[in-house]
């Protein structure tokens, strides 16, 4: 009898479609990075689109969709993660020095980047929004304090990157909103880019926009056989099949 884990239901993406977005929930795990349930499913969402699904299936995948996928995948399993907080109380544990910095050498030496650190970046996101949070006021009592707000913030993402020997790309803004205003990039840095995903939180699609438009034009012409390394934080926004196929391409 075969091995291999059972396709029924005419699934939307076929085994070897799927086992791509097997390989890298198996490696976050393995580095300490589980994906939730969500992400699982948002990552697959994202390639069916990539790969040119029907946009009305590969837009709906559900809950149902993740337990069939499972199904189809006895080596994964679902599993109660530690609280956020407790991660983050561990950040600098030795079991996640042993398990990050030994995967870190392996890759430099891969390769052969261990002593270039000029093509060793670090790229790191953030997000702010544009209404400020009240402060105290002071005033007489028995009177309601109020203070002048927007009606609602926006969310914008800023991305910003450079290398182990302090060289600095300008920032990658992600804005909010379906038209563009030239006064969002007005007395920004220069050589500055932007793009407008449909939420200010950084998605795939930005983060594909940030290295084909701004980091790998950036990076210019390199030696043959020079390969970049780029650190990232674990967001769900940078896991993608397009993202990781971009890289591999550059």
């Amino acid at each position: 009898m075969s091995d291999s884990p059972p396709f029924y239901l005419d699934p939307l993406l076929s085994r070897s479609e799927e086992e791509r977005i097997v390989k890298p929930i198996e490696y976050l795990a393995k580095c300490g990075y589980p994906l939730t349930r969500k992400d699982v499913i948002i990552l697959a969402s994202e390639t069916a689109i990539f790969l040119k699904k029907p946009p009305q299936n590969a837009r709906n995948l559900s809950k149902r969709w993740l337990v069939r996928f499972m199904s189809r995948w006895p080596k994964l399993r679902f599993a109660k993660a530690q609280k956020l907080s407790m991660k983050r109380a561990k950040a600098t544990s030795d079991e996640t020095v042993q398990s990050y910095f030994p995967e870190l050498d392996r890759i430099l030496t891969k390769y052969d980047i261990q002593n270039k650190p000029h093509l060793i970046y670090n790229v790191d996101e953030t997000r702010f929004q544009t209404e400020h949070t009240p402060s105290k006021v002071v005033g007489p009592r028995g009177v309601k304090l109020n203070t002048i707000t927007s009606e609602r913030g926006q969310t914008t993402t800023l991305l910003a990157c450079g290398n182990a020997v302090v060289k600095c790309m300008s920032p990658y803004f992600g804005f909010k909103g379906a038209r563009y205003d030239a006064r969002l990039m007005e007395g920004v840095v220069p050589g500055s880019k932007y793009s407008m995903p449909k939420s200010g939180w950084s998605n795939g699609n930005i983060a594909k926009h940030f290295l084909e438009e701004h980091f790998i034009p950036f990076l210019g012409q390199r030696k043959p056989g020079d390969h970049c390394h780029l650190l990232y934080d674990v967001h769900t926004s940078h896991i993608s099949i397009p993202l990781i196929d971009l890289a591999k391409e550059h």
